[in-house]
Order: structure tokens, then C-alpha cells, then sequence
């Protein structure tokens, strides 16, 4: 791997990692806004990066900082670090293995497998990772092949689901924090009341037949209930309050 630190206005920071890189998540370090922590997945390790910043933004130094291994096969897909808990991230893997990791004590926490048949089905695997933005133990998980499932790291297992045949990503409000927006596999996308899970609040069906929900999130604007959505060449912003249920 190579590290390269440049001119934030001329050349652009460079760091080369030797496999391909399915996802990444950024967060400041200690709030201290000349330091940030990466998190890298690379195949099946995560790759804890620290990037410096000077004060006049004008160099940049960065370095590794740790790894951690997720399992012997299959691949990371995704991500993401608590927005409560500077040392603390998620990440999920292929094989729909959801562990907890603290970089200070490099400890992890097995949160388990997605669904029981997770190991065997290569169709049946955590896409997305969404924390809920107020409580710092709460998050959910988008499976596809499988349900939507929320969970707390301090119980094992998962506390709810969302019935369905499997969503590819998921989105948690950040001021509301009761809400929850779903793509489904079946190219819906539907907003939740996480304390009443059995129902939607709103389905919308933005793609024709031949396209999928790829992502979703709520989208910062006036309005609490705006969201975006997008498929393989198509964002389109929606509002909640101006549609049916």
C-alpha cells in the first residue's frame, strides 16, 4: 500500500490499498476537525485509515491505523460508524455476518447471522447499515432475501423486523427518530414506524418493472418528510406528506 500527501488544492491525497474496495465510511476523530478515521472494507478485512489535515488545509498526512479481520471468505459490504461512539463502527458481510467493533480496546462483538441459511445462500446477505440517529445502541439492517431486521448491540439477536421478501438499502431519520425508510427488493419504497413494525406508514412505487430501488435517504430540507431515491440511472426526491399511503 502506498500513502501520498498533497496540496488539497492541486493534487489530490493519495493512499493505495492492494485489493478492491467495496465500501468505505468517514467520521472525525474525537471531534477534533484536523483528524479523521476511514473505514475501508477490503474484501473481508476492515482497514482503519487516519487522515491529517493542517490547519490551513494545505497538506495532508495519512497513515494506517489498524485491521480487522471479518471472516476467511466472502466479502465486506458495508460500513458504519456509530454517530454516538467515536471508536465504534458496524460492519456487515456476505455471509450475513453483523459484527461490532471497538478500535480503542480492539474488541468486536458478534451480533450474528442475518438469518439462519445466511452461511449457505449467496443470494441472502446485509446490504446496508443504518444507526438510528439518537439512540446509540439501536440500528438496522437491510438483507436481501430476507427481512429487514433492527438491532440493539446490547442484546444478542435481532429485536424486529420489517416482513417482506428483502430491501437493498435503509435509512433511519435523522431528527425523527421513530421513522424508517425501506427499499424493497420489489422495487418499493416504504416508511416505517419502528415501534409498530408490521405496517407502513407510506409505500411508494417509483420504478417501472424494469428498474430497482438502489438507494435511499432522507434528504435535508425543510420539509421532515422529504426523501430521495434513486435506481441504476434514475434520483428522484419525494415527498411523504403529498402521498398516499
Amino acid at each position: 500500500m502506498r500513502g501520498h500527501g498533497g496540496g488539497m488544492m492541486g493534487r489530490p491525497m493519495e493512499y493505495e490499498l492492494p485489493r478492491e474496495i467495496h465500501c468505505l465510511a468517514v467520521r472525525r476523530e474525537n471531534d477534533d476537525p484536523r483528524f479523521s478515521l476511514a473505514a475501508v472494507g477490503v474484501k473481508n478485512v476492515v482497514k482503519i485509515i487516519k487522515i491529517q489535515v493542517d490547519p490551513e488545509g494545505s497538506h495532508v498526512r495519512v497513515g494506517e491505523h489498524t485491521t480487522a479481520t471479518i471472516s476467511r471468505d466472502g466479502v465486506i459490504t458495508d460500513v458504519a460508524w456509530n454517530p454516538n461512539q467515536n471508536s465504534s463502527f458496524l460492519v456487515c458481510h456476505s455471509k450475513g455476518i453483523i459484527k461490532y467493533f471497538n478500535i480503542e480496546t480492539n474488541q468486536a462483538q458478534h451480533m450474528g447471522l442475518a438469518s439462519p441459511w445466511s452461511h449457505q445462500h449467496d443470494d441472502n446477505f446485509i446490504i446496508k447499515l443504518s444507526w438510528n440517529a439518537s439512540d446509540r445502541k439501536l440500528f438496522g439492517a437491510a438483507i436481501r432475501g430476507a427481512q429487514v431486521r433492527l438491532y440493539d448491540t446490547s442484546k444478542a439477536g435481532s429485536i424486529g423486523s420489517v416482513a417482506g421478501k428483502g430491501a437493498r438499502d435503509i435509512s433511519f431519520h435523522p431528527t425523527i427518530d421513530d421513522l424508517l425508510l425501506v427499499g424493497d427488493v420489489d422495487n418499493a419504497v416504504k416508511v416505517y414506524d419502528r415501534r409498530k413494525l408490521s405496517e407502513h406508514l407510506f409505500r411508494f412505487e417509483p420504478f417501472d418493472k424494469s428498474s430497482s430501488v438502489t438507494h435511499v435517504a432522507w434528504f435535508p430540507s425543510h420539509d421532515p418528510m422529504t426523501f430521495i431515491t434513486s435506481s441504476a440511472n434514475m434520483v428522484k426526491v419525494w415527498q411523504a406528506t403529498d402521498c398516499p399511503v
